[in-house]
């Protein structure tokens, strides 16, 4: 049997962006990537959910909609790659353990992956998130120690909507 068999032939996209920046990985550049991947494998796309916000978060509405589809429909939700759809180990098991639940990868050509492959994929995603956290913070710090006047400066100082008697 193959793989594909697996699936439904329903599918839900998902995808997420941890910014509202500019990146390579836009929610359109996915949402195109799995276009063509699921035409070209015959999949037919019945809705597309998104986010913009941190893997790591718990309360992303756009994937807790596509599951609630998926568990509704039956149809498979397709995402990129694990680290779209989560950054996080706890959430990585817990879709694990959800067998009301198909999900395919289509940067790994919609194989699933084994238990053991989500697990050490889901830890290296985690540990690449926090690195960056811990990278970024340092920096603000950094940034915050070879210039004093940069603190005054940060968040709400600059913030127009703020009233001119904010104390800095």
């Amino acid at each position: 049997m193959s793989q594909m068999n697996l699936f439904s032939n329903k599918i839900c996209l998902y995808s997420r962006v941890s910014t509202k920046k500019t990146q390579s990985d836009t929610i359109s550049s996915q949402n195109d990537e799995m276009t063509r991947w699921c035409e070209a494998n015959g999949f037919q796309i019945m809705k597309m959910f998104s986010d913009k916000c941190s893997g790591l978060d718990d309360c992303r509405e756009g994937l807790k909609s596509a599951i609630a589809y998926s568990k509704q429909t039956g149809a498979t939700i397709a995402c990129v790659e694990l680290s779209r759809l989560t950054r996080s180990i706890s959430q990585t098991i817990e879709l694990m353990d959800d067998d009301s639940i198909k999900i395919l990868f289509t940067r790994h050509n919609g194989r699933t992956m084994n238990r053991v492959e989500l697990f050490y994929t889901a830890v290296s995603n985690q540990m690449s998130s926090e690195a960056t956290s811990r990278r970024v913070s340092a920096g603000i710090q950094t940034l915050f120690l070879n210039n004093p006047t940069a603190r005054s400066n940060w968040g709400r100082a600059n913030d127009p909507r703020v009233g001119a008697d904010l104390t800095r």
